[in-house]
C-alpha cells in the first residue's frame, strides 16, 4: 500500500513479526506494478482471497509407492491466501528501481 503496508502470501506477517522481535531486517520483494496507491492500513479496501477449507484438512501420503489422499475430516475453517503486514515490520521493499523504505513509498509513487 501507499503507506508501506504489504499484502502478500499467508505467512509474511508472521515472518516479519518474528524478524522484528529478533532484530533481524525484513525485506519484501515485489514488482512495482503490484504497488497499490489506493491501499493503506487505514483504508482496507483489499479483499483477501479465501481458499477452500478442505486444503487445511487433506494431506497426501505415500503408501507402498502409491500416493494416497487422506481426508482428516470435514470441518469449517478460515483459509486466507494472503495476510497484511504493517510497515513498521518491514525494513525495505525491493523492486526494479531499488530498495524503498516503507515510509518513503508514498513519495516514491508520486
Amino acid at each position: 500500500g501507499v503507506d508501506g503496508t504489504v499484502c502478500n502470501k499467508i505467512g509474511t506477517y508472521l515472518k516479519a513479526l518474528s524478524a522484528k522481535a529478533n532484530k533481524v531486517p525484513f525485506y519484501v520483494a515485489a514488482p512495482k506494478s503490484t504497488f497499490d496507491k489506493n491501499f493503506s492500513m487505514n483504508n482496507k479496501s483489499f479483499e483477501i482471497e479465501k481458499r477452500d477449507a478442505s486444503e487445511l484438512f487433506t494431506i497426501k501420503v505415500i503408501n507402498n509407492g502409491k500416493i494416497l489422499t487422506v481426508n482428516l475430516g470435514h470441518f469449517e475453517g478460515y483459509n486466507p491466501a494472503f495476510d497484511i503486514t504493517p510497515p513498521e515490520f518491514i525494513t525495505g521493499i525491493i523492486c526494479e528501481e531499488g530498495i524503498i523504505k516503507p515510509e518513503n513509498l508514498r513519495e516514491f509513487l508520486g
